[in-house]
């Protein structure tokens, strides 16, 4: 399917004969994975480029049906075995790249209108959620996500003197900068809101004393699903006295646990 030229015909069929490939998760070793990084990063290129030849891209129903099996790819590398994805991040970045494919095609769906019912696209270890957000929904300053793989994510908003962390995954809280920011195109009022079962594609490389990435990765036990949130498409400015602040709810009560972040700057790392 990866030398198969992709054209508005056949893209769906491409796709969904790389999820079928890939249906066996666990027995997937590392270079398949990095054949179906490649194939990801193929299937946005082209859904870019096809947004940008006609305007609008591929119509809805097509968009659909390539995230069905995009998304269900994702999820079937997730089950692969640690040691496979580890071994090829090392060598070829290809979970970073498979990440960064993911963050790519959810951009396809900025069209939305106000609306709009809420896009999703859920699989057994991963869920993803694109959704225009009102400028007065955004001044209840709050927002919350269930993450309840493999069934539908969903994201609440409701005022932040509420106390929503019991029924919720994650909570986020949303700073005045932040609603400021809202303007009327839907684009720049996207929200898109992901779980992740396992950090299985979230492997950091260890760089080494000559500055050559090494095979040895840090031992991190997660203690709640891997959240990623993204809301329009503008800098915001104005974070430093009143931050985004995120409250987990730990999958284990007890120990010691700490809050990070994925820095994609740094070749994926936490």
């Amino acid at each position: 399917a990866v030398q198969t030229e992709i054209n508005s015909s056949n893209v769906v069929e491409v796709m969904q004969d790389v999820n079928n490939a890939t249906l066996e998760g666990n027995r997937l070793d590392a270079l398949d994975i990095r054949t179906v990084a490649e194939a990801l990063e193929n299937i946005v290129h082209f859904t870019k480029s096809e947004k940008k030849r006609s305007r609008q891209g591929l119509i809805r129903s097509q968009l659909h049906q390539v995230g069905d099996a995009f998304f269900g790819t994702v999820s079937n590398v997730m089950d692969a075995q640690s040691q496979e994805i580890e071994a090829i991040q090392t060598t070829s970045k290809a979970g970073t790249r498979i990440l960064a494919a993911v963050d790519s095609f959810a951009s396809q769906f900025d069209q939305l209108e106000e609306d709009s019912t809420p896009v999703t696209f859920t699989a057994k270890n991963i869920a993803l959620r694109m959704e225009c957000v009102s400028p007065g929904t955004m001044n209840k300053s709050t927002i919350s996500f269930r993450a309840l793989l493999p069934s539908l994510t969903s994201m609440v908003f409701f005022d932040s003197r509420q106390n929503k962390l019991h029924s919720s995954d994650v909570v986020v809280h949303l700073p005045s900068a932040l609603q400021s920011a809202s303007t009327r195109s839907c684009k720049e009022r996207m929200f898109v809101i992901g779980a992740y079962s396992n950090m299985k594609l979230f492997s950091s490389v260890s760089t080494g004393v000559d500055g050559k990435n090494s095979s040895r990765y840090r031992q991190t036990v997660l203690n709640t699903f891997v959240m990623s949130a993204t809301y329009g498409k503008r800098s915001v400015t104005g974070l430093e006295k009143t931050p985004i602040t995120f409250q987990f709810s730990l999958k284990k009560k007890g120990g010691k646990s700490k809050c990070v972040y994925w820095d994609f700057d740094q070749n994926g790392r936490w």
